[in-house]
């Protein structure tokens, strides 16, 4: 059409800054319009981490889980939650301790990026359960690989840089696959047994690297 269309709530466009426009972008906008609206309660600290919670984040939680976010996006969005936080004066606290449990001195309030990845995250079991025809594409790209998609559950690499091999997959499997193994906690390798050393898998492994690549051979 040379428009963009909408399907299932999600623009389609031609260019990739368009994309972000069109999904993103007007879905910042609600944000700054209902943290402005909510400044205007008289909340308390922990009111305010809830109202981020459940009412400003929502505006944009459903593209963020099916679009990639660049890296100035997440920005806006973390400015704009703070600033509602500390009713748009500058941080009292700092970021990394705000987002604390109360016992350890913070106020629970949201980490944007860990909450972001773990949107793409929860596409894992999505994908593992997953009889539709959407799921094929997924599965395509993994035979692209010569790996089982089983297998790449059990990958550990945080980079993809890491792993360049994975950029057979859609910039969203990336993604996906990328928060789901930066979800996983990792052993410092001499505090394995000689068990789990053996069960480990060898390709995009963090354990096994040459010059911060993670071993793989097709």
């Amino acid at each position: 059409t040379g428009k963009p269309v909408i399907c299932f709530g999600i623009y389609i466009v031609k260019k990739k800054d368009e994309c972000t426009q069109f999904n993103l972008s007007q879905r910042i906008n609600q944000m700054i319009k209902s943290a402005r609206h909510c400044s205007k309660m008289n909340l308390t600290l922990y009111g305010r981490v809830h109202v981020i919670k459940s009412f400003i984040l929502s505006k944009i939680v459903y593209p963020v889980s099916l679009l990639s976010v660049p890296i100035d996006i997440i920005k806006q969005v973390n400015d704009i939650v703070h600033s509602f936080l500390w009713n748009g004066k500058r941080d009292k606290i700092k970021r990394t301790a705000v987002i604390n449990d109360i016992c350890n001195g913070g106020i629970n309030m949201i980490h944007i990026e860990s909450f972001f990845a773990a949107l793409k995250a929860a596409w894992v079991p999505r994908i593992i359960k997953a009889e539709g025809k959407w799921s094929s594409l997924f599965q395509h790209c993994a035979k692209e690989l010569s790996l089982p998609c089983h297998y790449l559950w059990q990958t550990s690499f945080r980079k993809i840089e890491s792993f360049p091999a994975i950029k057979v997959f859609t910039q969203f499997y990336q993604d996906v696959i990328l928060a789901y193994n930066q979800s996983k906690y990792i052993k410092p390798f001499d505090m394995l047994s000689k068990y789990e050393v053996i069960e480990q898998p060898i390709w995009g492994n963090e354990y096994f690297r040459i010059r911060d690549i993670c071993l793989f051979y097709k």
